[in-house]
């Protein structure tokens, strides 16, 4: 059985539908490369922002989930971001960073 993971992508005031795309594609991509099971890709709008953040914590937690895929750690705010700790720390997730890898 493939471990199962789940996405998170953060979008801003001018990402582009295709931009969201290609994002959910990369690591939809990349789970198949590793042989994970993507069962669902959480995406924050600037509108709703930290909704899906959130969303995807409960998520973790309450199917213990230890896998995150993100396009790269700008969608977790950058180096020594506060919500990857965060994340980590209160799920016992693993992020993953495709093109780190």
């Amino acid at each position: 059985m493939k471990p199962i993971a789940l996405g998170y992508v953060r979008t801003h005031p001018f990402t582009s539908p295709g931009e969201i795309t290609a994002a959910k594609d990369h690591l939809a991509a990349y789970a198949v490369q590793t042989e994970l099971t993507l069962d669902r890709i959480y995406v924050d709008r600037p509108e709703s922002q930290p909704e899906a953040f959130h969303a995807l914590i409960e998520a973790l937690n309450r199917r213990g989930i230890r896998l995150v895929l993100v396009p790269s750690l700008a969608h977790l705010g950058g180096h020594g971001s506060p919500l990857k700790t965060h994340l980590e720390h209160y799920t016992h997730a693993r992020v993953l960073i495709p093109e780190n890898l």
